[in-house]
């Protein structure tokens, strides 16, 4: 009889620890319109300040590269009150030859600090091809993190890496499209 008031006992007192505990939250989808705000961007960035470092396989000496410069990234919701903001790009890699002039950006990170002092950063890699009078490049960038209104950022932008044109100056043209998913609240829908 003492077993049987034991083991009934016992399930009554799993049943308050489960009531207790709750159950397990459903796997919420991050993206998740409802608490996530999806803003649309697109832009440019003008890295003027470049340095390539391209590192062979099998090197232990590795060294970084960085592509830092400046632009506008435009967007569709209430942050981008404007519809457009300045920022400033910084943009660290490893650079790996894996051809004559085909190159891997690997270890790739990224900060893009806004005119209000707002940030959203993440990792990048990608490929291209690298030589003395020409670059062209594809980045993908995961967004990870931000401050201010992109607190909590997630999301993703791509990168289309070229030459600069511009005679004014010699460096890189970043043209950027992508997404970028922030709480609800910091998008004040």
């Amino acid at each position: 009889m003492k077993t049987i008031q034991n083991a009934g006992l016992m399930a009554i007192l799993g049943c308050l620890l489960l009531g207790l505990t709750g159950c397990p939250p459903e796997n919420l989808n991050p993206f998740d319109p409802e608490i996530r705000d999806k803003i649309l961007v697109s832009g440019a960035i003008e890295a003027s300040d470049v340095s390539f470092y391209i590192n062979e396989r099998g090197e232990t000496d590795i060294k970084k590269s960085f592509m830092n410069g400046n632009g506008v990234m435009n967007g569709n919701n209430l942050i981008f009150a404007n519809g457009s903001m300045n920022i400033t790009g910084r943009h660290t890699h490893n650079t790996y030859r894996e051809e004559l002039d085909n190159v891997q950006f690997e270890s790739g990170y990224f900060q893009y600090v806004f005119d209000n002092g707002d940030m959203i950063s993440g990792y990048y890699s990608g490929y291209g091809i690298f030589c003395p009078e020409n670059v062209c490049c594809d980045l993908n960038f995961q967004i990870t993190g931000g401050t201010g209104a992109f607190a909590s950022a997630m999301g993703s932008l791509t990168a289309a890496v070229s030459k600069n044109g511009s005679v004014d100056s010699p460096g890189l043209l970043l043209d950027l499209t992508g997404s970028i998913f922030v709480p609800v609240e910091n998008g004040k829908k």
